[in-house]
Formats: structure tokens, sequence, C-alpha cells
């Protein structure tokens, strides 16, 4: 992409999705340490937003953002984990749960398996094709998602460096 193009909004979707699913691995045992040390926990639980959110509690993004990413994974036998993650003001939130309607204006959903979530994030599935293979769907202002791209390449950047070298 040549410098100052804008990435389509499958791209930044893509992006985005990855950047808040980054902290997964397919080997929690390998050299992946976290905040303080601590192994990644296992994905889709409280334990793991907990480990999200202090992962990027010290996480500088651009001011400027102003977004909701809200995912759901669903596991086999149909339950759902939720969590969201807040960039705003330069500071980036990560809680379980979806938001409320108050931010519906600014929230980009992101619906997939638990299979799917595992693996665009731990295996390096395109979650572009996903997405257009209809096991994941998007819903929101795509506008949202292009006016983010700087704070999540930022938050992509934050959490690389939690997973280790090789990881």
């Amino acid at each position: 992409m040549k410098p100052g193009a804008l990435a389509s909004p499958e791209r930044i979707s893509q992006s985005l999705s990855v950047a808040s699913l980054r902290a997964v691995t397919t080997d929690t045992s390998a050299v992946n340490d976290g905040p303080a040390g601590a192994s990644h926990p296992e994905p889709f639980t409280q334990e793991w937003v907990e480990w999200l959110a202090e992962a990027l509690s010290g996480c500088a993004v651009d001011s400027h953002a102003d977004i909701v990413l809200a995912h759901s994974a669903t596991e086999s036998d149909g339950s759902q984990f939720s969590w969201q993650m807040r960039i705003r003001d330069g500071i980036v939130t990560v809680t379980a749960g979806l938001p409320g309607e108050a931010d519906e204006s600014r929230t980009v959903r992101f619906r997939s398996s638990r299979e799917t979530a595992w693996a665009i994030a731990a295996e390096g599935q395109s979650a572009q094709r996903a997405v257009l293979e209809g096991r994941m769907a998007v819903q929101g202002d795509m506008r949202l998602l292009l006016r983010s791209r700087r704070a999540v390449q930022q938050i992509s950047e934050a959490l690389s460096a939690t997973r280790g070298p090789g990881s």
C-alpha cells in the first residue's frame, strides 16, 4: 500500500479483529509472558479479559480515536463469551460483556465462533476471509474503523510486545 493511501474497510476490520484477539496464542505454556511475567490465561474467559486489560493499561494510543470494539465468541454448546475494547481520549479499556445502548453509535461488533476467533488470533487466519465465508459477522459504522486505524495499530504493537519472542 502506498504511503498515505487509505486501507479498505475489510483490511481495517481484519486489523481491529486481530488486534483485540492478539493476546491469544496456540501454546500458552511457551514463551509468551504477559504483564509482570504472567503467562496467558485460558482465552475467552474473565481471567483473559483481565489479562488483556492489564496488558493494555499503559498503552498510549491516538487520542482522536473514539470507538468501542465489541466481540462475541460462541462456544460449540451455544454459550457465548463477550468482551469489549473501548478506545477514547487516548485510553484503552477492556471489559467483559457488551456495550450498552449509549455506545451504539460508536460500536463496531464482531461475532464468530470461538474456533474462528482462535484461528484468527492464534493461527493467522484471515479475518476478511472469515467475513466473506460467513464465519464472522461485522456490524457497525465502517467509517469508525477507518478513523481508528492508527490506534488499532498501536494496540496491535503493544500486544505483540507482550507475546514474547517467536510467538
